[in-house]
C-alpha cells in the first residue's frame, strides 16, 4: 500500500504574500512555514485558523519575516500548539529577527501612535 502525500497551499502561492503550506503525509499534518508580511493583516490567516488545531508539527526553512512571522500569533491566538522545527541556523536568525522586527514596529508604531502586535514567545531551546 502507498503513502498518502497532500499538500495544501493556505498563503503564498499566486502571489507575493508570506508562505504557509499544510503537508498531510498518511495522516500526520506538518505546516511548512508559517509566514506573515509587513502589514500584519490578521486577514491573511484565516486558512491557517481552520487548520490550526490540526497540526502535528512546524518547520521552518528560512529565518525571515515571510516565513516564520505569523508564528507568535498563530500560537496565541490560532490554538497553534505543534512543536516547531528548525536548523540551528533558522533557530537563531529567526529569534533575531523577530526581535528586530517586533522593535523596529514598535519604534515606528509609538512615533505614529499606530497599534502594533506584541511579540510573543514562540520558541524555547
Amino acid at each position: 500500500m502507498g503513502t498518502s502525500v497532500q499538500v495544501t497551499p493556505l498563503c503564498g502561492v499566486y502571489s507575493e504574500n508570506p508562505l504557509c503550506y499544510l503537508l498531510s503525509i498518511d495522516g500526520f499534518n506538518f505546516l511548512m512555514d508559517c509566514g506573515w508580511n509587513d502589514h500584519f493583516d490578521p486577514n491573511l490567516l484565516q486558512p491557517l485558523s481552520r487548520v490550526s488545531t490540526k497540526v502535528d508539527a512546524v518547520l521552518v526553512s528560512h529565518s525571515d519575516v515571510l516565513h516564520l512571522g505569523a508564528l507568535p500569533y498563530a500560537m496565541k491566538h490560532l490554538g497553534l500548539t505543534a512543536p516547531v522545527y528548525s536548523t540551528e541556523p533558522v533557530y537563531r536568525l529567526g529569534l533575531l529577527t523577530m526581535y528586530d522586527h517586533y522593535l523596529s514596529r514598535r519604534v515606528s508604531a509609538l512615533s505614529r501612535s499606530e497599534m502594533y502586535y506584541p511579540l510573543y514567545p514562540i520558541m524555547s531551546h
